[in-house]
């Protein structure tokens, strides 16, 4: 994968769903080049000749790489939050 764009492995199969991307990243010195909306475009291109949907995640406080797949063709469909968690065992539980 070239220096200048990354699109890590967080494409998965969602049953009965379609694909998800997330992750893209364009390092800063090369932002702004259209390298991300290329190399995004081409993934989906691909992706929708074999799957009916394609689900992308993305902060949407970051307006330019939501302008960027809005003019893919993308669409707001929920809000989720992502995080870290914890699993803890309930009080008195044997399993440690």
């Amino acid at each position: 994968m070239a220096n200048w764009f990354q699109l890590q492995e967080h494409m998965f199969p969602l049953p009965l769903m379609g694909w998800c991307i997330g992750n893209v990243f364009t390092s800063p010195s090369y932002r702004g080049k259209g390298y991300a909306t290329v190399c995004t475009s081409q993934v989906v291109k691909e992706l929708l000749a074999k799957y009916d949907d394609i689900i992308l995640n993305v902060d949407n406080q970051n307006r330019q790489a939501v302008g960027i797949y809005e003019k893919l063709g993308f669409r707001e469909h929920c809000t989720y939050l992502e995080g870290l968690g914890t699993l803890k065992q309930p009080k008195g539980s044997k399993n440690k």
